[in-house]
């Protein structure tokens, strides 16, 4: 079904929605052996309706691409100072394996933020076990901001970026691209 247009499966649509109706009306009025045999073919009528509407919904609605809205910030800071910057501020250094996190835990506010030197270990989503200990700070927080900071990253991943944004109102979590100018 992939092959056949949109006005195809319109007519086959509406020719299957006709024999249906027909074999429905035909059930009623014939005999007992003749209506069961009508009966499987106005079902398999149906179920074969079904799929041609479902191709055709899948030919008619393609998703949009969205353009978000981008931001560019600027630093005066490389990507391999940030790591010094933050641990001056009290942040606490976690290693993975993509790179480094650093959670500073604020009163009632974490504030994670991570380094991600490899991107492709980061998307493969191998970590250690060692590496994940609750904090136990973190039971107190009641927000939380977490911030990703691509040192670099391939074209098919670029397009995720966007998608990691989320806002609520005790989280806010993004993800940025550090870039050399």
């Amino acid at each position: 079904m992939r092959r056949l247009t949109r006005k195809t499966l319109i007519i086959i649509i509406l020719i299957e929605l006709i024999l249906g109706v027909v074999l429905i009306f035909a059930t009623t009025k014939a005999t007992d052996i003749a209506s069961k045999v009508l009966l499987v073919a106005t079902v398999v009528d149906f179920i074969a309706l079904t799929f041609t509407v479902q191709a055709l919904g899948f030919k008619s609605f393609k998703p949009k691409r969205i353009k978000y809205p981008t931001k560019d910030y600027k630093s005066k800071y490389e990507f391999d100072d940030l790591s010094k910057i933050l641990t001056l501020n009290g942040f606490k250094m976690t290693k993975r394996n993509y790179g480094d996190t650093y959670l500073l835990i604020d009163n009632k506010t974490a504030i994670k933020i991570s380094l991600i030197s490899d991107y492709n270990t980061y998307f493969d989503n191998e970590q250690n076990e060692d590496n994940n200990k609750p904090n136990s700070g973190l039971d107190k927080c009641e927000k939380f901001i977490g911030i990703e900071i691509f040192k670099e990253i391939d074209e098919a991943n670029l397009d995720k970026i966007p998608l990691f944004t989320i806002q609520g109102k005790n989280v806010y979590f993004t993800a940025l691209l550090y870039q050399n100018e």
